[in-house]
């Protein structure tokens, strides 16, 4: 498996290593925990509605951020410095950081999640003071370099259409 991480020697056998180590992680992934417990987090945000309203739950999305991000890059550095080789770990132990990893990459998933809806409540329009709903779109063209006729048409009379 670490030989499909780094490569192999011919293009074919290289597609082959990815391949099976692909299916490998895939058929492992489903049976984690990790995808269900995602899913629920996710409900339970929306329900809460903590991404649609974010600027009402602005300290509970900075912790949220900071502890999510924070833990989701202290438990993969140890698998980045492994698959940098700066570890040197016997081939058997290769995936031994990738199971903690899966598990606080939900940790990190939603620190990132939070970080852009802060970002979204610092951006919010509302904020920095522009137009919100109910103000009418503005016209590309100035009223002075419309003509009279397109700027007042004339109205058909009463019962007819115009022609």
């Amino acid at each position: 498996m670490k030989q499909a991480s780094h490569g192999s020697a011919s293009p074919l056998g290289g597609v082959q290593a990815r391949l099976m180590s692909w299916m490998f992680i895939l058929s492992q992934q489903l049976m984690m925990p990790t995808i269900h417990v995602a899913i629920i987090l996710g409900w339970i945000a929306a329900r809460n509605r903590l991404l649609d309203e974010p600027w009402d739950r602005l300290p509970l999305l900075r912790r949220m951020a900071v502890l999510g991000i924070g833990i989701g890059w202290l438990v993969a550095a140890p698998s980045a410095i492994a698959h940098w080789d700066a570890i040197h770990l016997p081939d058997g132990l290769f995936w031994a950081f990738m199971g903690l990893s899966s598990l606080t990459g939900i940790a990190g998933g939603i620190g990132y999640v939070s970080a852009f809806a802060l970002l979204a409540a610092r951006l919010d329009p509302r904020r920095l003071g522009a137009p919100t709903a109910g103000t009418a779109p503005h016209s590309v063209a100035q009223p002075s370099t419309q003509s009279p006729a397109a700027a007042n048409p004339p109205s058909a009379p009463t019962g007819q259409s115009p022609a």
